[in-house]
């Protein structure tokens, strides 16, 4: 019987990583997101904690906007890749009256964004947009879970910068001291092309667009039901990570 690998394969790049199935196109992605999203809002102001994973996805956010709002009377978040808004749901969970208090953006793909209306339908709740916005206006910019997904992401990274937000926060990235390679996830028949980064060029390249780094902090996981070390046992030892990051960045002069 063959073990079983989150992540599979060393590749220099996306086009020598070989994808296969829809990944997070799929209805499987889709159903299991509205399933968990469902039952997130539910617990919502409910006094009960929400999934552990979750609140470690977002672990920085909540204290970041919690510190905007200490300044200033709203916030305005951008979300890029925010799924069906838990990262919304988080604050929303912790932050008083956060509906009257904060601009919450979700960007993602159109199937995503009508799935989030009908989670949030006759209820406050963020923003579903399709396309990045022309313009900016933000405080905070956060990408959580999504970058590792993208094969020209220094372009993406230029974008968010761009808006001018105050902080820029990338949450769950993989990074490490080694050269880039790309890898394939395993995920329900799929496997879906994926990015470790080397962590200096990744903060060098936020940091060339007007940003320096003010925090990193390890994200804790739970992967095949177990939460610790990162199941990298099939990689070699130079190319594994323990945990993925965290990374907060201000920018100059904010």
């Amino acid at each position: 019987m063959t073990d079983f690998h989150v992540w599979d394969g060393v590749y220099p790049s996306f086009a020598a990583a070989k994808a296969v199935g829809p990944g997070f196109d799929g209805d499987i992605w889709r159903d299991r997101s509205l399933q968990a999203a469902r039952e997130t809002l539910a617990l919502v102001g409910s006094g009960q904690p929400l999934d552990y994973s979750l609140r470690q996805r977002n672990a920085l956010l909540p204290v970041l906007t919690a510190s905007v709002l200490a300044a200033q009377p709203r916030v305005n978040i951008l979300d890029f890749g925010g799924g069906l808004g838990t990262g919304y749901m988080v604050l929303a969970n912790g932050i008083p009256d956060a509906g009257s208090k904060i601009d919450y953006a979700v960007i993602e793909v159109d199937s995503i964004c009508r799935a989030g209306e009908a989670v949030f339908a006759g209820r406050n709740g963020p923003r579903f947009l399709s396309e990045l916005p022309a313009k900016g206006g933000y405080d905070i910019v956060l990408a959580a879970s999504v970058m590792q997904y993208i094969e020209e992401w220094q372009s993406v990274v230029a974008r968010l910068a761009g808006y001018g937000a105050s902080h820029l926060l990338f949450a769950d990235m993989f990074v490490g001291g080694f050269q880039p390679y790309v890898t394939l996830q395993a995920y329900y028949g799929s496997s879906i092309r994926h990015w470790f980064f080397n962590s200096a060029a990744f903060i060098a390249e936020v940091e060339r667009q007007g940003y320096r780094l003010a925090l990193r902090a390890t994200r804790d996981a739970r992967i095949l039901g177990q939460y610790g070390p990162l199941p990298m046992d099939n990689f070699p030892a130079e190319l594994r990570i323990p945990h993925s990051s965290h990374l907060l960045f201000q920018r100059a002069g904010a």
